[in-house]
């Protein structure tokens, strides 16, 4: 498979490190069709050229952004976003430490792909999500509040155990109870504001926490 083993390498990597899935099904035709022997020279550059945007779309598909759907019915408000805004969310995604382990990852790859016969360890890599213990983390520096991690936890901060499996992220419909839950705690919530008195301390800055107040 020449570089795709790479590819599949850091996607293992990646989600045993829980910060993306892994649908093994999908991915392992994937990796068969490029296993596929093609003497032609053409042929082999035109599956390679397809395979790009299919290894692009699948490894969005295996990760936990929302569907290409719910992007495209948002294009409008995303193209409202300043550069500033979008750096910001993008270095919410990307961690250092993991980049670095990638490219020493990549680095023990291009060693061993010398000495071994790489593609076929990558197959069988790709099934160990499937036994018991291929959902156990390997606690990789920053990974303690991926996603699925923050997804099994509860409205008041304590995470729930997950029974040995990945914590997946949370469903649509748990995530409208859960903001339904929210509005019918707040709705309940009421301030009183009293006029001053003419003893009272003068005062001459008021904060005003918006968030508090977009309940009205």
């Amino acid at each position: 498979m020449g570089i795709w083993n790479f590819y599949f390498i850091a996607k293992l990597f990646l989600y045993f490190g829980h910060y993306i899935g892994f649908h093994v099904l999908v991915n392992l035709v994937f990796a068969l069709l490029l296993t596929i022997p093609i003497q032609h020279a053409r042929l082999k550059l035109l599956r390679q050229i397809i395979g790009v945007p299919i290894g692009i779309v699948l490894f969005y598909y295996d990760t936990w952004l929302p569907p290409f759907s719910r992007l495209f019915s948002h294009t409008s408000q995303l193209s409202g976003f300043d550069l500033a805004y979008v750096a910001e969310i993008a270095g919410r995604f990307i961690s250092f430490p993991v980049i670095i382990a990638l490219v020493l990852l990549y680095i023990a790859y291009f060693f061993a792909k010398k000495k071994l016969r790489i593609s076929s360890f990558v197959l069988l890599a790709m099934l160990l999500p499937l036994l018991p213990f291929g959902t156990k983390s390997l606690d990789l520096p920053g990974t303690n509040e991926s996603p699925g991690t923050m997804a099994s936890q509860s409205p008041s901060g304590s995470q729930q155990p997950a029974a040995g499996k990945i914590a997946q992220p949370a469903t649509e419909a748990e995530l409208t109870a859960s903001l339904d839950k929210f509005y019918k705690v707040e709705a309940t919530r009421t301030v009183s504001f009293t006029p001053l008195k003419k003893t009272d301390a003068p005062f001459d800055i008021i904060f005003l926490q918006i968030c508090s107040l977009s309940w009205d």
